[in-house]
């Protein structure tokens, strides 16, 4: 919902697994701008648990992901917390 009630707020997610990422997607259906912070080279361990979609990715990742910015960070690197 592009033009949702919450098309003016912006929402850094570095939530995993269920509870954040869910907040997170709710938020983003009502138009918030949502952006998802994941582990470079391993992301989220939604994308592995659960049934496959025809495409390898898991299904409940992707009902999780919806409406989101995706982005990797290390946060640990100068380089990330810069």
């Amino acid at each position: 919902m592009p033009n949702g009630p919450l098309q003016n707020i912006r929402i850094i997610e570095p939530g995993h697994v269920i509870a954040g990422p869910l907040a997170a997607t709710l938020l983003a259906d009502f138009g918030a701008d949502v952006i998802k912070i994941d582990r470079p080279g391993g992301g989220d361990m939604m994308r592995d648990l659960g049934p496959k979609a025809d495409d390898g990715i898991g299904v409940w990742w992707q009902m999780l992901a919806r409406n989101k910015q995706l982005i990797a960070l290390d946060w640990k690197s100068p380089e990330g917390q810069k």
